[in-house]
């Protein structure tokens, strides 16, 4: 039997918040006005009395800090949680063991992190420090890049700016598709062990290449990031050239 839970809280402007969970997934989107809203959904186990005594946690901070917990044990509970918080947030951290992670429209700096979950976010925002162990990280909209990070899985992200020296973009099993739009700028190093790396509609200024291996600058300096994985190839397009298929690109691959 599934049950809610719901509960409203102030948000002050330019506030940190931090969201924990344990066993489940954790959505957050943006809202409007100053104030947030947490929505927990938990199943009921009839063999497990305590699972039917959850309570959501708010600690104003700051930062403000929103968890969920079970009444009887005070130990974070295993339910899903979904938040939605106001604009104008100074930043966003997400933390969950099992679970995946969706987050849309906060333009912050965020910080999410999972061990068995996927990660997506979009509406662009940043910068991204996004870490699981296994499952995929999905970036849409623009969005500057800090660190995005899986072991096993994909990357698929729309990188509008990189912040770190370098950023990096990391799996050790799956592929990494980069999409940049005109005027994007930063120099970039893509490695892999297994696997081929690719440009398309991309202009490319000293690139340097070798077996698993492109060095090179895209637009002009301003920023620098690395892409790597293990087992898997490594693509660079301009985010156009995925809508029109028929376009040509300059098609490079090592």
């Amino acid at each position: 039997m599934e049950e809610r839970i719901e509960k409203a809280f102030a948000v002050p402007p330019d506030t940190p918040v931090i969201i924990r969970n344990s066993n489940g997934s954790v959505l957050v989107r943006a809202g409007s006005g100053s104030s947030g809203r947490a929505l927990v959904k938990r199943t009921v186990e009839p063999d497990l009395p305590h699972t039917k005594y959850v309570e959501i946690e708010i600690d104003q901070g700051p930062p403000l800090v929103i968890r969920s917990c079970y009444s009887l044990s005070r130990v974070r509970a295993s339910v899903d949680m979904e938040v939605t918080l106001p604009p104008g947030i100074k930043a966003l951290e997400i933390e969950t063991i099992n679970g995946n992670i969706v987050v849309s429209d906060m333009n912050c700096r965020i910080r999410a992190s999972s061990s068995n979950g996927f990660i997506r976010t979009s509406g662009g925002g940043g910068p991204l420090d996004l870490h699981t162990r296994n499952g995929m990280l999905d970036v849409s909209g623009e969005a500057v890049i800090s660190c995005l990070e899986t072991l096993n899985g994909s990357i698929r992200v729309d990188m509008g700016g990189v912040s770190g020296d370098p950023a990096t973009i990391s799996t050790v099993s799956g592929s990494i598709l980069i999409c940049v739009e005109d005027g994007f700028c930063a120099d970039f190093e893509a490695v892999t062990g297994r696997g081929a790396i690719h440009t398309k509609g991309l202009t490319v200024v000293s690139s340097i290449t070798g077996p698993g291996l492109m060095r090179g600058t895209i637009g002009s300096s301003a920023g620098r990031f690395r892409a790597s994985s293990r087992i898997g190839d490594i693509t660079l397009t301009r985010s156009s050239g995925l809508q029109r298929r028929d376009e040509p690109g300059d098609g490079r691959a090592v």
